[in-house]
Parts: structure tokens; sequence; C-alpha cells
């Protein structure tokens, strides 16, 4: 699996699930992550991974004193990356269509994935269950899982291979 730093798209959806889960942990009012936030995080080039973002993520939640995450509770190194520049827009009516397609394409991938991610993690990882709770049938889940390179943690993988067998026994 690429490293996170060439998954931009997954940082947001990742922040958003670790600060609800330290919220609840912490006991803190469960709001909606500001987007200063999320573009702090979106810009920082995480050389640690996704554990970095989630010990961020804590971090931030525990050190925020009001209701509400400001950017100057994320750790310096992250707070500081600022920005990305700007990308050049298209000049040619081609260009337009063909950006326009990969935008609409992307957006699509995205929300896609956050459904699938934000599905096994409302049901503990259980694909089986979070397959039944969206109105889809198990394979097609996986399917989808398969499609935007969704994997299990390897506690749920051992989980899940443990009901696969007992279903092939009986």
């Amino acid at each position: 699996m690429p490293p996170l730093r060439e998954r931009k798209e997954d940082i947001t959806v990742l922040a958003e699930h670790f600060f609800r889960k330290f919220c609840v942990k912490y006991n803190r009012p469960l709001l909606k992550l500001p987007a200063a936030i999320v573009e702090a995080l979106t810009c920082y080039n995480w050389p640690g991974n996704i554990r970095e973002l989630e010990n961020s993520i804590e971090r931030a939640v525990l050190s925020c004193e009001g209701d509400e995450l400001t950017p100057a509770d994320l750790p310096g190194s992250v707070r500081e990356a600022g920005p990305a520049p700007p990308t050049p827009g298209p000049k040619t009516m081609e260009e337009l269509k063909k950006t326009t397609r990969e935008i609409k394409q992307k957006a699509v991938e995205e929300v896609e994935r956050a459904f699938v991610i934000n599905a096994l993690a409302a049901h503990e990882w259980k694909v089986s269950e979070a397959a039944r709770a969206v109105g889809m049938q198990r394979t097609n889940f996986y399917r989808l899982m398969k499609r935007h390179n969704v994997n299990l943690p390897a506690k749920a993988q051992e989980e899940q291979g443990k009901e696969l067998s007992e279903l092939e026994t009986k």
C-alpha cells in the first residue's frame, strides 16, 4: 500500500475517523473537523504515515481548550507545512474537458472510499455486517473495497478469516 503522502485523498476520511474516536475516548464534544484543520493535514507530507496522523489528531483533541479544534492545536510541523501550491488551470477546451472528467472521477472515488470506510468503521470492520447495513451484497461490498484499496486492520482480517472458515465447514 502506498504511503499516506501519496494518498492525499485518504487524509480527510482518516482524520475524521480518528477525530471521532478520540472525541469519544476523551469525552470531548463531537463536532465536525474544521476546514482549516483538514487543509493543514492535507498540506503536510506525512513521513510517519497513518500512525503519525492518528497521533497528531489525538494530540490536537487533548490540547484543544475550546469546543472546536484550531490549527494551533496541531503539532508545529503539521501547522507549518503551509497550503499546497496552486495548480495551473487548463489552457484549451480539450484540457478543460479532460480536467473536468478527472475531477469528477476523483470526487466519485473519494465519496465511494469514504462510504466503505465509514460503513466498516461503524460495524467494527465486519464486512458482512457493514454490507448488510448499507444494503449491499457482501461480494459487491468486497469488490468496492478492492476497487478503492480498502484493507481491513490485521485483527479484523483474522476475525473475517475465522468467520469464512466457519461458514465453509457448515
